[in-house]
């Protein structure tokens, strides 16, 4: 998801061809159907995603994609967490990895 996201923001401050954008939407579906529309930081990097394909002015735009940043990487902390705590249980009940 962080290459996806990358690669989006990329596009996202350069793109002036009509492939770019359609590259640029689907990135944007790949990362929203990796998301859980049921956890708030999955929501907001959700918006963000929506924000950044509104905004049609660089300042605007701009913004936007650092929300985005912001968000995917409070997002993928929070994932990173979540595993490593799962892991740890895992090891303490003696489950193979």
């Amino acid at each position: 998801m962080r290459n996806d996201i990358a690669e989006l923001v990329g596009l996202s401050f350069h793109s002036t061809k009509e492939e770019d954008f359609a590259k640029a939407y689907e990135l944007s579906m790949k990362i929203e159907l990796r998301l859980n529309p049921t956890e708030e930081l999955a929501k907001s990097v959700s918006n963000c995603l929506v924000e950044v394909s509104k905004k049609s002015n660089d300042v605007e735009r701009y913004k936007a994609i650092s929300n985005l940043v912001l968000e995917s990487r409070k997002y993928l902390k929070s994932e990173w967490s979540r595993l490593k705590y799962e892991l740890e249980q895992a090891q303490i009940l003696g489950i193979p990895s």
